[in-house]
């Protein structure tokens, strides 16, 4: 399923789809940096390019052979826009409201852990990015930036996504960080109660030559040391976020958790996580 492609390029065995790049090799000579990129799926030339390959595998992938992320991204494929003619456009209206905020368009940028693996500024970037055109920003639990230079980039609102871990002291500690910052929302993560085979991640680590043991040192704990939601926090028996405990009685702790003021919604990350689950 996996070849090199380059010094840190990757084929993943889905490729390639007809409206990227990757369905003619020859449109990958006009994207050579972000600013090139005609829409976001030409970004993946530009990212195959310069990340390294188990970075790019997390970042790309989803579980087992891939088969949810080539259905979902199918099935999106499937919509269609049902046009109105002889409908003056002169004025168009892209507006939503959510929890109160009416927003421009509904361009989100979801959560993404860890970015700071992908480009130097990480999520500070990210923030500049969502700010420069007014899209709502969520940050991820495992951010590498901190959640207050986060929202400094930005401006407010930010919304944070939460990995609830097996621990209820962690948890309610990035609650109360959150929320401390400013977070008007949580979104809670349903998806996580198994540890997803995450085939082609584990063949990126395989291929990698690079020694990656300065971040991911093999002692419990490991992954979140170095992620600012984390620190001042006792992570030496937490292994992952996998929440096999998660029920409604769990909703109605975070509810209680959380000032009237805040809000929280139902997060899934699709393909990324459970296969024969649709979008």
């Amino acid at each position: 399923m996996f070849a090199y492609v380059g010094s840190a390029g990757l084929a993943f065995g889905l490729r390639p789809r007809a409206w990227s790049a990757d369905a003619d090799p020859t449109l990958n000579t006009a994207v050579s940096t972000a600013a090139d990129a005609f829409n976001v799926f030409d970004l993946e030339a530009v990212a195959r390019s310069k990340l390294p390959i188990a970075h790019l595998a997390y970042l790309d992938t989803g579980v087992e052979g891939d088969m949810m992320v080539r259905a979902n991204r199918e099935g999106f494929g499937k919509y269609q826009i049902r046009a109105h003619r002889l409908v003056d456009t002169t004025r168009v209206d892209t507006q939503v409201e959510l929890f109160g905020t009416t927003w421009p368009t509904p361009i989100v940028l979801a959560p993404v852990g860890s970015q700071c693996a992908f480009f130097p500024e990480g999520e500070i970037a990210s923030a500049r990015a969502a700010r420069a055109k007014n899209h709502l920003l969520l940050l991820s639990t495992v951010t590498t930036s901190p959640v207050e230079e986060v929202i400094a980039a930005r401006g407010p609102p930010v919304w944070f996504q939460l990995y609830p871990t097996a621990k209820w002291k962690i948890t309610e500690a990035l609650l109360r960080q959150a929320q401390a910052a400013g977070c008007p929302v949580v979104a809670l993560t349903i998806d996580n109660q198994v540890n997803a085979g995450r085939e082609a991640l584990a063949r990126g680590k395989k291929l990698d030559p690079r020694d990656c043991r300065t971040c991911h040192l093999p002692v419990p704990g490991s992954l979140f040391r170095l992620k600012p939601m984390f620190d001042g926090l006792d992570v030496s028996m937490l292994s992952g976020v996998i929440t096999a405990h998660l029920t409604w009685d769990f909703i109605r702790r975070l509810r209680d958790a959380t000032s009237d003021e805040d809000r929280s919604e139902g997060h899934s990350h699709r393909g990324r996580r459970h296969t024969g689950t649709a979008a």
